[in-house]
């Protein structure tokens, strides 16, 4: 056998980019992190309401204490929960008058120890949605930290 070595019948190999290499993977990858974010948020979502009262109390709690640092008020070393709920009520950033009713059940709950109610559970959640509107408004970072947190 002969291997014809003819430029004209040679055919020129072309590399062409296809955007199918990069779309395919990248909405894989999209499609993945949403169904792990949206699976994250139910199974969350059921493990909160299986909780005892007092154990949601604490979780919103601290999810209120964190949305409040992201807001630029952290617990600072030392400071009692009175003087934080003072210093909340102090800010000129924000008005805090409605959402640091959980830090005075906290701080009932923590040094009275008092039994938590349900209407314990929905100030603290009340709360928690005011906190969370407002740490959604300041800075897109904190959205994308948002959408984590859940």
């Amino acid at each position: 056998h002969q291997i014809k070595t003819d430029p004209d019948e040679i055919l020129p190999i072309e590399k062409k980019f296809d955007i199918r290499f990069v779309l395919v993977p990248v909405l894989f990858v999209a499609g993945f992190l949403i169904i792990f974010c949206i699976s994250n948020h139910v199974m969350w979502k059921r493990k909160y309401r299986r909780m005892k009262n007092h154990e949601k109390f604490l979780y919103i709690t601290k999810e209120n204490l964190k949305l409040l640092c992201h807001l630029g008020f952290p617990l600072k070393t030392g400071e009692t929960l009175s003087e934080y709920r003072e210093r909340l009520l102090k800010s000129e950033s924000y008005d805090f008058s409605e959402n640091s009713e959980f830090s005075s059940l906290y701080e009932e709950f923590v040094y009275a120890d008092r039994k938590i109610s349900e209407k314990d559970i929905k100030t603290a959640e009340k709360s928690h949605t005011a906190l969370t509107e407002l740490v959604g408004k300041t800075d897109m970072r904190y959205r994308i930290l948002l959408v984590f947190m859940k």
